[in-house]
């Protein structure tokens, strides 16, 4: 362990901590639909490791009052990692979910190691993005893909796009649970997270036995990015990204089994430890 370097727990963490924020949830289909007086609150627990070594653990929390969402996500290396590097990031998010929609209102991240601290500050309406502060500041370069206003606008924050419209067909799990593609904009950079479906698995998990939608996944950089750089080119090019979905009790949302990303270190994976519900129920999950 000791042979591994530092930046490598500083380079998988910061990374976590975005896909733990955006698949953590990754498909919260009926949430949108919820009648005005429901509410419904989720918490999970998450364990990290890379190519078989546990580095970080995370906790996510998701609180949903009629049509308002607030939902949080901590992550934090611990065990031998934290002797190497020690990492503390943290997400908020709020807003309202309409018809289908996900409307973002507030958003905040701040990350902090040893060496550097990083925070994001942003403020939305209608999809797009009023105030900005992200800190440190993106270095203006001339292979820079340049952020403009377009950018901006029709956007998620990482971790409201943890709330993804989607229309069970009867109580089947089908397919088009993996067809999504989710615009994102995180303080420094535009792209988006294209879902596709790869095939079903059969999963056995706490309070749920039957199938799972294997999801494929691509980053696909829109702005902010730098296209010749070695790790956009690796992250565009990477097609060893799934997330498995199933069904949560009453079938109102889907919940991650499993999220695994391939990296030149080895395979991250992201496991569910613990995952509690409290309210819901088919009131809950009113389809039209």
């Amino acid at each position: 362990m000791t042979l591994i370097e530092p930046s490598f727990f500083r380079r998988h963490a910061a990374s976590a901590l975005a896909v733990t924020a955006l698949t953590a949830g990754l498909v919260f289909g009926a949430a949108d639909r919820a009648e005005a007086k429901s509410d419904l609150s989720l918490l999970g627990d998450y364990n990290l490791s890379i190519a078989g070594l546990p580095f970080a653990k995370a906790k996510m929390s998701m609180a949903i009052k009629g049509r308002d969402y607030a939902a949080q996500v901590k992550i934090e290396t611990w065990g031998i990692a934290k002797l190497v590097v020690e990492s503390k990031s943290h997400a908020k998010a709020s807003g309202r979910l309409g018809r289908n929609t996900v409307r973002p209102a507030r958003y905040s991240m701040d990350s902090k190691t040893r060496k550097l601290t990083t925070n994001v500050r942003m403020r939305l309406s209608g999809g797009s993005i009023r105030d900005l502060s992200a800190r440190p500041a993106l270095r203006k370069l001339p292979d820079r893909v340049e952020v403009k206003s377009r950018h901006k606008s029709n956007v998620l924050d990482p971790l409201s796009a943890a709330i993804v419209p989607y229309r069970a067909k009867g109580d089947t799990l089908g397919k088009d649970a993996c067809k999504q593609r989710i615009p994102i904009f995180d303080g420094w950079t535009r792209y988006d997270v294209k879902l596709y479906f790869r095939r079903f698995e059969n999963v056995r998990t706490a309070g749920y036995t039957g199938p799972a939608a294997v999801c494929g996944a691509r980053w696909v950089p829109v702005a902010g990015h730098r296209p010749n750089k070695k790790t956009v080119i690796y992250l565009r090019e990477n097609k060893n990204l799934e997330t498995w979905l199933v069904p949560a009790p009453g079938n109102q949302f889907l919940i991650p089994y499993r999220i695994s990303i391939g990296t030149k270190s080895g395979v991250l994976l992201i496991k569910n430890k613990k995952l509690q519900f409290t309210g819901g129920g088919e009131k809950h999950a009113a389809r039209r």
